[in-house]
């Protein structure tokens, strides 16, 4: 249980290191787990319960225009004071 442990620890770091790696280029960048491992897992070729896919990191140029209005804050949500 500990390597189970470690293991979901080093991929954080990873992908904070990937992160901190794309803003440094000036790109834009992303982890997710809503993946789906099993297809993952084959099309790498992966020998089950000794490998396997746990997350998808990736980067790009930002697009030129954000298209999630939903993490935009705008006048009629009140901005907590830490924010402002």
């Amino acid at each position: 249980t500990k390597a189970w442990r470690v293991l979901h620890l080093d991929v954080g770091h990873l992908s904070q290191t990937m992160y901190l790696a794309a803003a440094d280029l000036g790109l834009g960048a992303f982890i997710t787990a809503a993946i789906n491992d099993r297809e993952i897992d084959s099309m790498l070729e992966l020998e089950p319960m000794r490998e396997g896919c746990i997350a998808v990191v990736g980067f790009g140029i930002p697009a030129a225009t954000r298209t999630t209005p939903e993490i935009e804050l705008d006048d009629s949500v009140p901005t907590p004071v830490s924010l402002r």
